[in-house]
């Protein structure tokens, strides 16, 4: 499973497993250089549901209740 993805290898198709704001990000590296986005990641959408599923997503909204 994969949590994270460079934002070199972020594909057009790829805005379920990265959002709207990371795609596009991507985009911009890749196809245009003459706009400096600096060297990313992103937390893929497995990645978010992965922690929302976890116990330690649960303790976090019991602390903030």
């Amino acid at each position: 499973m994969q949590f994270i993805k460079w934002l070199s290898q972020v594909k057009k198709d790829d805005f379920d497993i990265v959002g709207g704001k990371a795609k596009n990000l991507a985009l911009m590296v890749q196809y245009l250089p003459e706009i400096l986005v600096p060297q990313g990641f992103v937390i893929t959408t497995k990645a978010f549901d992965f922690f929302l599923s976890s116990s330690i997503a649960r303790k976090i909204d019991f602390l903030l209740l």
